[in-house]
């Protein structure tokens, strides 16, 4: 499935992933494209930050 990541309020694109793929995962791959380190990002959702271990499918609703 599609996950539109958004960064500093502003920029954001789209990413392809499995839905069983994991936070970490998402992480790796907007990593890639900003060219930072995975360990840096924070993922949040709905106001709360998810756990690196967290699915995807789990993570978002629908």
């Amino acid at each position: 499935g599609q996950v539109f990541v958004r960064f500093n309020s502003s920029h954001g694109f789209p990413v392809e992933l499995r839905s069983d793929a994991s936070i970490l995962q998402l992480k790796e791959v907007v990593a890639q494209r900003l060219a930072v380190p995975a360990d840096q990002l924070r993922v949040i959702f709905a106001g709360k930050e998810l756990s690196n271990d967290l699915t995807l499918q789990v993570s978002l609703p629908g």
